[in-house]
């Protein structure tokens, strides 16, 4: 939910509206109650609010508003979080009529409308649901992906029957949040109750892309759904690898046996994530061992490796230079560093600094021209043209490794054949 200092304008009107709602029938705090419930606003420290019972004259216009400014002023969103579990199912729906009007409820992701409908939610899904229907047409779907989330962790079967029961709003299809909750209740109930809901699952939208973006039950036993013909049937590349990934962050060298009997050693990259699903850590940690892996390799098995890793390397350059320095054996670490360097020929600033960095991988400057001399672009593609700013950069670090200002335009020829043109000493 948004911080208070932001939500003050939205939040006070409902506030308001309650508060008078209250005084209409008498039904307002005592100053004792008031009391603590500004002090649970201004402190971190949550209390129970006091019984309502005590009767006192109405609040003034003044007064409800000052109480309203105490409510949601607080320093952040405890004092209105514990606020808010004391008010009863009829309270929320009043103030939530209020919030679903507010601008910020179509606008915002976000807004006091939707923290008052998942408390609803929370306490009577049904409830929350049937308000949410009721709402209008550009909120509906809104609201009622909302309502559905009081049905989990643990009636998810009332989630999908809702779903399927209201075609006209959610077009048959899953919420992902609710799709990826049912996929972590099912796995922690065996492998052919997991298939049955996957099964139902890609009946309602992702077919065979349905992915695993969410947590698995710890008990979940990779080996037996990778390994049953009832998974194997259904077709799901998508998630198989996605199981892969996950089983190796648990338990990576289970998951490198099944991989290596499934497909042989080449197979390992299955158990790589893609760069945007791990940290530069995670993923160094990951190459350091399948180096450890390739190896022990046969050298037609690595040879084999070597083709996917250059491929591999070319979308993930970031992390080109771990390969280099976790290789023992001295020709793994060559090949490596030529298909790291290989990025070169894209010919942009970011590229060349990349393909830079792991040429200087090679201790001798006097290697690294040789091998900037010797590179091969016909296996590589590419570009034959720099961009100023990757030229600039380029002559400067041949520079510093010690070429003359003709050795590095024979270099900069050499890699690029189309700048011949470019910028000259």
């Amino acid at each position: 939910m948004p911080s208070l200092g932001k939500s003050l304008p939205y939040l006070i009107y409902p506030v308001i509206g309650l508060l008078v709602g209250w005084s209409s029938t008498a039904m307002i705090p005592s100053g004792k109650e008031k009391g603590a419930i500004t002090q649970a606003t201004s402190s971190a420290t949550t209390r129970p609010r006091e019984s309502r019972d005590a009767i006192t004259a109405p609040m003034t216009p003044d007064e409800l508003f000052e109480e309203a400014r105490r409510i949601v002023e607080g320093p952040d969103e405890s004092g209105i979080a514990s606020y808010l579990t004391d008010w009863t199912d009829a309270e929320i729906l009043s103030a939530l009529s209020e919030a679903s009007v507010d601008p910020d409820a179509l606008l915002r992701h976000e807004s006091m409308a939707t923290g008052l409908l998942l408390e609803l939610a929370k306490r009577d899904p049904e409830r929350a649901m049937r308000w949410s229907l009721g709402q209008s047409e550009i909120l509906r779907q809104k609201f009622a992906t909302i309502a559905l989330s009081g049905w989990l962790p643990d009636r998810e079967d009332d989630a999908i029957a809702t779903v399927k029961k209201h075609p006209e709003i959610f077009g048959g299809q899953l919420p992902p949040k609710i799709l990826q909750a049912c996929i972590t209740s099912a796995s922690g109930k065996g492998t052919a109750a997991f298939i049955i809901r996957i099964r139902e699952l890609m009946e309602m939208g992702p077919g065979k892309h349905i992915d695993i973006n969410s947590r698995l039950d710890p008990s979940f036993d990779f080996a037996s759904l990778l390994n049953s013909p009832d998974f194997a049937v259904l077709g799901l590349d998508t998630m198989k690898e996605s199981m892969l990934e996950t089983w190796a962050t648990r338990d990576r060298e289970a998951a490198w046996q099944w991989v290596l009997a499934d497909g042989g050693p080449t197979a390992i990259f299955q158990l790589q994530k893609s760069s945007w699903q791990a940290n530069y850590a995670q993923s160094s940690d990951m190459i350091r061992w399948m180096v450890g892996k390739a190896e022990s390799f046969t050298p037609e098995q690595q040879a084999e490796f070597l083709k996917m890793h250059a491929a591999q390397v070319r979308s993930q350059p970031d992390t080109s230079t771990v390969w280099i320095e976790a290789a023992k054996n001295p020709e793994l670490r060559d090949a490596f560093r030529s298909a790291a360097a290989a990025i070169i020929y894209q010919g942009s600033e970011g590229s060349v600094e990349r393909a830079l960095k792991s040429v200087g991988t090679l201790p001798d400057p006097a290697a690294r021209l040789a091998m900037l001399e010797s590179m091969d672009r016909s296996t590589a593609g590419g570009i034959d043209r720099l961009e100023p700013a990757a030229d600039r950069h380029l002559r400067t670090k041949l520079a510093e490794w010690g070429a003359d200002t003709i050795r590095t335009q024979a270099i900069i020829d050499h890699l690029y054949p189309g700048n011949s043109s470019g910028p000259k000493p």
